[in-house]
């Protein structure tokens, strides 16, 4: 399998396991001192026993996120680091059954460590429209 392949295989996995709650397939993805930027709120930097605990707790407590589709732009490797980008449709009910649901872009950094293609960086944010130069 190549590197891309690997790369497009992993961000799957992760789409896949967040879709089923799976935090401990998430833990397993993320580098240790991952950075991330999300929807909403500044940048969060490392992934401890602490954060995924938190992180099944939102689930435990009603949160449930939404993936609907998403479709990949832009694989591609530079030696042990890799890119994907591309479009997302999803967001979150909240326990209350509101949702929040949109179109996204996201874009994520990879490392192989250990052989694996592991999660470094993202940065996902709503898409509010088309860049014109």
């Amino acid at each position: 399998m190549s590197d891309v392949e690997a790369i497009k295989n992993e961000h799957e996995g992760l789409f896949q396991a967040l879709k089923n709650e799976d935090v401990d397939w998430v833990t397993g993805h993320y580098a240790e001192d991952v950075s991330r930027f999300h929807q909403e709120g500044g940048l969060d930097i490392g992934w401890t026993s602490e954060k995924a605990n938190d992180f099944k707790k939102l689930f435990n407590d009603g949160l449930k996120l939404i993936l609907n589709s998403w479709e990949f732009l832009d694989i591609r490797t530079f030696g042990e680091f890799g890119l994907s980008a591309g479009y997302l449709d999803g967001g979150w009910q909240f326990p209350d059954g509101t949702k929040h649901i949109s179109k996204m872009r996201f874009s994520y950094v990879w490392a192989k460590i250990d052989g694996r293609w592991k999660e470094i960086h993202h940065h996902v944010s709503d898409l509010k429209g088309e860049l014109r130069i």
